[in-house]
């Protein structure tokens, strides 16, 4: 099992845990203790940082490929990026357009994915607006967009698609 961690105060990252997972809610099923509210709590919890690169700073959703990769997300860079099995950055699938900052209009910023049977990308755009307090969501800003086939004139040579500014 794989999440994305971006609160965890030991290190920010992705985190891989791995079982035995608790079978029921009781001691005999791997859950002898209780929190505060009374939900069962796994006795033992195996993990460790799976995924920790500055290219995705602020990881907030993972999902598998066909191919054995995954997809990153990253909200406040605006950013998702592909990773080997091991975890190792393998390139950016989108990123903003140079010099753009938060809220991105190129790319938006991207919060949840989906990769389809044929390697097209859906992610949704939280909608991150620049307002009188500072940053945080628009009122119906959020979208779901898609990145599919690549043009290759916008594709660097590390392998990264960047995205066209809007204005």
């Amino acid at each position: 099992m794989i999440g994305a961690r971006a609160g965890d105060t030991t290190q920010p990252g992705i985190y891989l845990y791995t079982g035995p997972f608790p079978t029921s809610d009781d001691a005999a099923g791997g859950c002898g203790r209780t929190d505060g509210t009374g939900a069962p709590l796994a006795d033992t919890l195996d993990k460790k940082i799976f995924i920790a690169d500055p290219t995705v700073p602020t990881p907030n959703a993972v999902v598998l490929t066909a191919q054995g990769t995954f997809y990153v997300s990253s909200v406040l860079n605006g950013v998702i990026a592909e990773f080997d099995a091991g975890g190792k950055f393998v390139r950016r699938l989108m990123r903003p357009a140079p010099g753009e900052q938060l809220p991105f209009p190129s790319t938006g910023t991207p919060l949840g994915l989906g990769v389809d049977a044929s390697g097209i990308v859906y992610y949704a755009d939280i909608g991150i607006v620049r307002g009188a307090n500072g940053f945080g969501p628009g009122t119906n800003a959020g979208t779901v967009r898609r990145r599919g086939t690549r043009d290759a004139s916008r594709t660097t040579s590390d392998g990264s698609y960047v995205a066209r500014s809007v204005s």
